[in-house]
């Protein structure tokens, strides 16, 4: 699995944890980060700007970092 799908994952399972629904904040962040989560494969490649984006939007939609 590449970086770019284990942030997707950690994203969601943050999302799971605070209880909040997964469609709608998932949502939220993918507009922020430019693209759609639900859509990241196991293979997807990582790319670097997407990586920077996830991070950054899952920072501004829930307030915590991840890597």
């Amino acid at each position: 699995m590449g970086q770019l799908f284990d942030l997707k994952e950690k994203t969601y399972k943050l999302i799971a944890d605070k209880g909040l629904d997964k469609v709608k904040i998932g949502g939220q962040i993918g507009l922020k980060a430019g693209f759609i989560m639900a859509l990241i494969r196991q293979d997807a490649p990582d790319d670097p700007v997407k990586i920077t984006n996830l991070k950054k939007a899952v920072k501004d939609v829930l307030g915590v970092s991840i890597n």
